[in-house]
């Protein structure tokens, strides 16, 4: 069936948690899909090019020499701090390509981002050209390449193609609408720009440039506001999209993190034990529990070496914050961190790059009982266990 790409709808649920895989929904992708549950098998292809799928019968029909928004979910995250992957969408001329066959978008990439999390969903959208050109049957791909060397069972690399027909505006007789292309920008002033910090809470840009001067000289290095959280500390957090609340035990010696999570329709605890390697999933309500894989331990900290953030300001956050804030960039992701005690403040995203936004709140430094971080657990209570990979 041929599916026109720019009438395509899917109303999605975001769920409160995400991981590595990748799935596609506009334009759909080949084969199964499903966005249910993270970790989802659908999401799971590591077979290049085109995941081991076939070309299908859904088709996105696509304007030739337009702009179109592919829509995409990372439904695990697996961050490597090393070397941070990335999102990268590509298109062949023909339904069966080999790797030689793809060419990328222009700034198509998106940087990967530490979610602290590996069971971590999240939704992406971003905007491609479409070449102006007659194709009967061609594929518009999505890679995430994760460089995460606990992912490499099968390589580190996850795909999904989705099959596609490209119609030129010559043919059509549609005038073509491209996106405006991005003026380069150089260091400094990407440096300068506003903040975009999570719509929770504010970032106020005069108290920017009265607590610290933006740097110019080669002198100064991001090192110099790079920060790491205190080693035992427990945290509220609030969310948007879907909108909720949770408690966050963070114990970094022990390397042992719990999130606790709770909307108006769910509530769920995610245990991770980085010594163990085992992640459980437990949803509050029905006591089932889900068993996952650990990635790395990362220290939550803000800035650089070795977390690919920039500093981009400081200055007071508003509600619930209520303290003083520096905040750090990763492509289109923004950290903050309070200023005293480099304790979580904020992460949000520019448009695409997932539509919720976290403050933090209320942090308390304190040793914490291991029991805490204990899962009432002892063997998945669910068919749909998963995996890290």
């Amino acid at each position: 069936k041929m599916v026109n790409g720019n009438q395509l709808l899917i109303a999605l649920a975001l769920l409160p948690v995400t991981l590595g895989h990748i799935c596609v929904w506009q334009p759909m992708q080949r084969g199964d899909f499903s966005i249910a549950t993270p970790g989802s098998h659908d999401c799971y292809r590591k077979v290049g090019p085109c995941g081991g799928e076939d070309a299908g019968t859904t088709i996105t029909l696509l304007d030739g020499g337009s702009s179109y928004d592919v829509h995409f979910q990372q439904n695990l995250n697996h961050y490597d701090q090393d070397v941070p992957g990335s999102l990268v969408i590509d298109y062949a001329l023909n339904s069966n390509p080999v790797e030689e066959d793809f060419i990328k978008f222009d700034d198509a990439a998106i940087t990967d981002y530490n979610a602290m999390n590996m069971i971590t969903q999240t939704n992406f959208t971003r905007l491609v050209n479409i070449p102006d050109i007659d194709v009967d049957a061609g594929v518009l791909r999505v890679r995430y390449i994760s460089n995460n060397p606990d992912e490499n069972d099968r390589g580190e690399i996850f795909y999904q193609c989705s099959d596609i027909s490209i119609i030129s505006s010559l043919t059509s007789g549609k005038e073509p609408i491209l996106m405006e292309p991005k003026q380069p920008k150089s260091e400094l002033e990407s440096k300068q720009k506003k903040p975009e910090l999570p719509s929770v809470f504010t970032l106020d840009p005069i108290a920017t440039e009265k607590k610290h001067n933006l740097k110019t000289s080669k002198e100064e290095t991001d090192d110099d506001y790079s920060c790491c959280s205190p080693s035992s500390f427990i945290i509220e957090y609030i969310y948007t999209n879907p909108n909720g609340t949770g408690k966050i035990y963070y114990d970094q010696v022990a390397e042992l993190m719990r999130v606790d999570f709770d909307t108006s329709m769910s509530s769920h605890s995610m245990y991770l034990n980085f010594t163990s390697g085992i992640e459980w999933y437990v949803n509050n309500a029905d006591g089932t529990c889900d068993e996952y894989g650990c990635d790395q331990w990362i220290d939550w900290c803000f800035g650089t070496p070795g977390y690919s953030e920039t500093y981009i300001g400081s200055g007071p956050c508003g509600d619930p914050v209520n303290s003083d804030c520096i905040a750090f960039q990763n492509g289109g992701w923004t950290f903050a961190a309070t200023s005293d005690e480099c304790y979580p403040a904020g992460l949000g995203g520019s448009p695409g790059y997932g539509p919720r936004d976290i403050a933090y709140y209320n942090p308390i430094e304190q040793a914490i009982d291991n029991s805490v971080f204990v899962a009432p657990c002892t063997a998945p209570s669910s068919s749909s266990s998963s995996s890290s990979s």
